[in-house]
């Protein structure tokens, strides 16, 4: 079912006026009663280019094509005349002497120039105020219609007035006003001045002298297996008069001579002097200057529907039955352009079987070679398909595009022989597809046909890994995942996603990666957990305006085994952790400052808490001190730490301090005081300011907590700072320059508070943890994360000030671990860091170790509802730091 985008517009329709004010000097046009005359639709954003030209006349116009259409609903005939149309600002339009709307028909306002069409025969005029213009306002604009000083109807809109589109009335008169393409039986048009929404004309409007039109032909449009001799049939709507040169016939250049006109009927029948060729697409125009109606007022012929003559009128079709390569059928464009036809294509093998049909491919043999044209193509059968795989087959029918899927639909399937080899697959590994984005591989738009030329090839993956355990988080792209293949997953790299800025690092957003729809081909729809290796055998696909890679079989070489849990501490080690919550809301929708806007349901948040704490007690295994971000209030951390503590964990602390987040999440500490002395938590820079504009710097002010640890007689004073810095939404956009200002700022900032905490702590160990929404490594605009440690260099930066700690660096946690364990969440499809963690040397000596408690980022997002595991408890992966309070005095000292 279809959701139309109801626009809440306020509108009056005012009927106060007298029937004086209707009286005309027409004494046949009735005044009863009152007149009930709408503004039914209007238009003032006109889209870009031809798709804007709503006034008919070949140009877009942003003022020009405005208008407004005023509809008479009274049942009866309503004079106008001297009637005013206004904007807000002033009278845009004053009705003629002599305008008077015929009942159930309308009046239509154009902004300026020369209305073309018959626009339903509705009237139509400009605009003929001062301006000369509607000035219908965008962003939004009051419309009125009056007579005199009284109004008669008004319209109030705001900004959907400038969604390109004209807005109206659904159902039409009657209805609210709705973006016109979400309208009943528009079709996703964008207006219709003088007409229905469908383009039908309003039952009211006379029509007029029409232009004669061709009603059939024989052959009909888009029709094959035309015979060769045949003679060619043309039905009028009216007797008309055909010159001799009124039609013409072009068989792929082969220019044909007709016979049969001159003539003057309703009806023609044209010979051919000569056959036309077997096989070709053969074109008949008939031209509009040559063919005219015998009425009064003698009109040329309407071609194209608009009941507006001097139109050519064509019409196309196919002799015989073309017998064509698939690389033929396929061509080098979008669509093919035997789409409507029947068509036949022989001796192809069958590569891949469905449910309800079958792929085949050209031979090897048969190969065109040409990299812009696929070899491969579907072919329905509505049931599971009768041919094997290896089968060479003939298949003959009607070949259409499927919501862009080139496919035989329905054909004629004949199997010649069984046991084929196979035509060569397309191999997919480390250098295909390839990952240099500015490589096109086929000739067709890169950005929204990137893979048309392999659409329907079968091909061969011997080893590829899951990157992403879903798509996306609506609709099939909840089932579907990301593939890459070759050797390794794909990871967020340094830079700018191409193109990219010119010396600046570019990262190439790794084009390879392919979307999997995993049970497209009748395989079971199974969650794979990203960072599977796999080998795959397949097809490209495509459906809901994507290409896709369709999977006959997926076979596991080695498994990602979730929940990844961390492990066991030693006794004398201390953990401290840091996860990002994903929106821990509760299920109270609490006043003040603590209203977040959004309410779990109980169900819900009781399922997440259970979840959580799984993933706390098992994955993490209870860490001593755990920062935290995105908590929305003191009471929500609280039952997190009372869910805990039931579910057979440890007693947690929760302190939590509200920040400026005006979507109400917050950072926090959870810790467990049995083992450790808080000497104090504050909240750091809450009133800080962004230098070019004066707002609040930190929407999530960072905490510090000033901790000592003591276990098993060894101590370590500790200071730590969660964070949770500015995302990089916005990063790219109108509101660039402030986001990425800000989020050089906010890592200043951070820095300032370590560098601070430092100063009135030496030789005590620091760590700043959370998440950063930052990479360990420049994004080519902020490298915010180097930034804070010191390490940010200028030239790999559009945005960079000299660091506080470039002298004596802050060490990456994230740096310690293995390439391939480099990440906390999946963006795209890309793992890349988020969540890190910043030490100072005297930290250092301390840390054992950093592990991630995997099984949250990795895995499809189904998992979130599953109550039988931590998996997908977040969106983020969290980790554990391993500290070791057993360190050499020496170290600690400072010698070497």
């Amino acid at each position: 079912m279809k959701h139309f985008k109801i626009l809440f517009i306020t509108f009056i329709i005012l009927l106060t006026i007298s029937s004086s004010v209707i009286a005309t000097s027409f004494s046949k046009i009735q005044t009863k009663g009152l007149p009930n005359l709408v503004i039914n639709e209007f238009l003032a954003d006109p889209a870009s280019g031809i798709d804007g030209d709503a006034n008919g006349d070949g140009v877009r116009d942003s003022t020009d094509d405005e208008f407004v259409e005023i509809y008479n609903n009274s049942g009866a005939p309503v004079n106008i005349s001297n009637w005013t149309l206004s904007d807000a600002v002033s009278v845009r339009h004053t009705f003629p002497n002599g305008t008077i709307i015929p009942a159930n028909c309308s009046i239509v306002i154009f902004g300026g120039d020369t209305a073309t069409g018959a626009f339903g025969f509705s009237l139509v005029q400009i605009a003929n105020g001062a301006s000369e213009a509607l000035g219908l306002n965008n962003g939004g604009d009051t419309i009125t219609l009056a007579s005199g000083a009284t109004p008669i109807a008004s319209v109030v809109y705001g900004a959907e007035g400038g969604e390109n589109q004209s807005l109206t009335r659904d159902p039409e008169v009657t209805g609210v006003l709705i973006l016109h393409s979400d309208a009943t039986n528009a079709g996703g048009t964008l207006f219709s001045p003088g007409t229905n929404a469908d383009g039908s004309n309003f039952s009211g409007c006379p029509i007029g002298d029409l232009p004669p039109t061709i009603d059939s032909t024989v052959p009909d449009d888009q029709v094959s297996e035309v015979a060769v001799d045949a003679n060619i049939t043309v039905n009028f709507s009216e007797d008309v008069t055909m010159l001799a040169g009124a039609f013409e016939l072009n068989c792929e250049g082969d220019i044909i001579a007709l016979t049969g006109v001159p003539a003057t009927a309703n009806s023609v029948v044209l010979n051919p002097v000569a056959d036309m060729p077997l096989g070709k697409f053969c074109t008949v125009t008939a031209f509009a200057t040559s063919i005219t109606d015998l009425d009064d007022g003698i009109d040329q012929l309407d071609g194209n529907g608009d009941t507006a003559g001097g139109d050519n009128y064509s019409w196309t079709f196919i002799t015989g039955l073309p017998e064509l390569e698939i690389w033929q059928i396929q061509g080098d464009s979008v669509a093919s352009i035997y789409a409507g036809y029947n068509v036949s294509s022989s001796d192809n093998i069958v590569t891949v079987l469905n449910t309800n049909g079958f792929y085949m491919q050209t031979p090897n043999s048969r190969d065109d070679n040409d990299a812009n044209t696929s070899n491969g193509i579907f072919v329905y059968t509505g049931a599971a398909p009768t041919v094997s795989i290896g089968d060479q087959v003939d298949v003959s029918g009607a070949l259409i595009e499927f919501f862009g899927l080139t496919e035989f639909s329905f054909g004629t399937v004949t199997i010649d022989s069984g046991n084929n080899p196979l035509p060569t697959a397309i191999l997919l590994d480390d250098n295909f597809p390839p990952n240099d984005p500015t490589v096109a591989l086929c000739s067709t738009n890169q950005s929204t046909h990137k893979y048309e030329c392999l659409e329907s090839m079968h091909f061969d993956m011997p080893q590829g890994f899951i990157s992403a355990g879903f798509v996306g988080f609506f609709g099939s792209n909840r089932d579907d995942v990301y593939v890459r293949a070759g050797t390794a997953r794909a990871f967020r790299e340094p830079g700018i996603e191409a193109p990219g800025l010119p010396g600046l690092p570019e990262f190439d957003g790794n084009p390879e990666l392919l979307e999997m729809d995993i049970d497209s081909l009748g395989l079971p729809l199974t969650q794979f957990t990203a960072g599977t290796e796999v080998a795959i055998t397949g097809v490209f696909g495509f459906d809901f305006n994507e290409y896709e890679i369709w999977p006959a079989t997926i076979n596991i070489i080695n498994e990602n085994i979730v929940p990844g849990v961390v492990r066991d501490k030693t006794t004398e080690e201390a953990t401290l952790a840091s996860v990002n919550l994903f929106r821990l809301f509760n299920d109270i929708d609490d006043p003040g400052p603590q209203d977040d806007g959004a309410v779990l349901d109980t169900a819900t948040y009781q399922l997440k808490l259970a979840k959580l704490s799984k993933y706390f007690i098992t994955d993490l295994k209870a860490p001593m001190i755990i920062g935290l971000q995105e908590v929305e209030n003191i009471n929500a951390l609280n039952d997190l730490a009372t869910k805990i503590t039931k579910d057979g964990g440890p007693a947690y602390t929760a302190f939590l301090t509200e920040g400026n987040d005006v979507g109400g999440i917050d950072v926090a500490f959870m810790y467990q005081a049995d083992l450790l002395t808080v000497n104090s938590i504050t909240q750091l820079g809450a009133t800080e300011t962004q230098s070019s504009n004066g707002f609040l710097l930190h929407d999530r002010p960072p905490l510090y907590m000033d901790v000592s640890i003591n276990l098993n007689g060894e101590s370590m004073n500790a200071h730590v700072l969660v964070v949770h810095l500015r995302s990089r939404g916005g990063i790219e956009g109108s509101d660039s320059t402030r986001v990425r200002e800000k989020r050089l700022e906010q890592a200043n900032s951070v820095a300032a508070m370590i560098a601070d905490i430092q100063t009135n702590n030496p030789a005590e160990a620091i760590i700043a943890l959370g998440d950063f929404n930052a990479f360990q490594f420049t994004d080519g605009y902020v490298d915010v994360v180097g930034q804070i440690a010191g390490t940010a260099i200028a030239t790999d930066n559009e945005n960079w000030t000299n660091p506080l700690f470039v002298a004596n660096p802050l060490t990456q946690a994230i740096h310690t671990l293995d390439p391939v364990q480099q990440y906390s969440y999946i963006y795209n499809g890309n793992a890349q860091v988020l969540d890190n963690a910043l030490l100072n040397n005297q930290a250092l000596l301390y840390m054992n170790e950093m592990q991630f408690g995997r099984g949250q980022a990795d895995v499809n997002i189904a998992n979130s509802d599953d109550p039988a595991s931590s998996l997908r408890a977040t969106d983020h992966d969290g980790f554990v730091l391993f500290l070791s309070l057993q360190t050499d005095i020496i170290f600690v000292n400072g010698f070497e």
